[in-house]
C-alpha cells in the first residue's frame, strides 16, 4: 500500500520537514504524485528570483519581510 496514503497531517504545521510533509499531504489527497519538492531553498531571495525565475520587483520592505522566512519551496506543479 502507498504510505502516503495512511498521512494524516496530524504533524504538519509542526514539523521540522515542513516541504516533505505538505508534500506528503498534498499527495495524500490526490493533487501530485510528486515524492519530492521541485525547489526548496533556505535563502528565500534566490529562490524567488533564481530558482523560481519570478521577474516581479520587490520593495525594500517587502524584500526585508522576506528574510522572517526561514526556506521557502515550490513543492509541484498544477496542470492546468
Amino acid at each position: 500500500m502507498d504510505e502516503s496514503l495512511l498521512y494524516d497531517g496530524s504533524d504538519l504545521f509542526y514539523s521540522l520537514d515542513y516541504p516533505r510533509d505538505a508534500l506528503g499531504f498534498f499527495r495524500a489527497v490526490g493533487h501530485t504524485i510528486a515524492s519530492t519538492p521541485q525547489v526548496v531553498a533556505s535563502d528565500v531571495l534566490h529562490c524567488i528570483y533564481t530558482e523560481l525565475n519570478f521577474n516581479v520587483f520587490f520593495d525594500a520592505t517587502e524584500r526585508l519581510s522576506f528574510l522572517n522566512i526561514d526556506s521557502l519551496s515550490q513543492l509541484f506543479t498544477l496542470d492546468d
